[in-house]
């Protein structure tokens, strides 16, 4: 027997499932700290496609909502999330504060997030407290040129500023240099158009992790 705690606007129940008895959970709380546990707790909810979460500071999970074209953050103690960049009626667009599609979401060492608007073919900037968004990366159209992308679905960040992007059209992962105009191929392979997530080792900016969505293996 699983047993969690449902939080309304105004009320807070208990509910229990059992193999026979299956309890919707709309949102829960967070607030207090969690620890690992084999057990899952829902801390957030309501979104049309999630594909990747980033733990903020004070412990604020950013989610990106794919089909939902935005980022929400969600506080710790919050029961509810609100749409930090990106549409918060479910719309598409390839303005500035629109998305269409993400797939990622990180930050670096100065608080800037970075999101890559995969079918806006371009990675996003944002400062913090800002929905505007400035495009770091891509020009807005599919291209297998240094200046273009095609598809970004990952992003990673590292200690420099250094932005790598799974540019999963064109079968590579891009390094975009800070302020830089044009990117550098990292890595082509023809892998790449499976990546899902790059991770940059803590211990050395010369070494990035990717995972594929087709096969049960991990690249470095």
């Amino acid at each position: 027997m699983v047993t969690d705690t449902t939080t309304t606007a105004s009320t807070t129940t208990t509910s229990s499932t059992t193999s026979s008895t299956t309890t919707t959970i709309s949102t829960t709380s967070s607030c207090g700290g969690l620890r690992w546990n084999q057990t899952g707790v829902v801390v957030a909810t309501g979104f049309k496609k999630p594909l990747a979460v980033y733990i903020g500071a004070n412990d604020s999970i950013y989610v990106c909502d794919k089909d939902g074209h935005n980022i929400e953050e969600w506080d710790q103690c919050s029961s509810s999330g609100v749409v930090v960049a990106g549409s918060n009626t479910s719309a598409s667009g390839s303005t500035s504060i629109l998305f269409n599609h993400p797939e990622d979401v990180t930050f670096d060492k100065n608080g800037y997030m970075y999101v890559p608007d995969t079918d806006n073919d371009r990675v996003q900037r944002f400062p913090s407290g800002s929905n505007n968004g400035t495009t770091v990366a891509g020009t807005g159209t599919a291209a297998n040129t240094l200046t273009g992308l095609n598809k970004p679905q990952a992003v990673a960040v590292d200690s420099s500023s250094n932005i790598y992007i799974a540019d999963v059209g064109n079968k590579r992962i891009m390094k975009w240099a800070p302020n830089a105009t044009s990117g550098t191929i990292w890595l082509s392979d023809n892998d790449i158009d499976h990546t899902v997530d790059i991770v940059i080792s803590p211990t050395s900016t010369n070494r990035i992790y990717t995972t594929r969505d087709d096969k049960d293996v991990i690249y470095s």
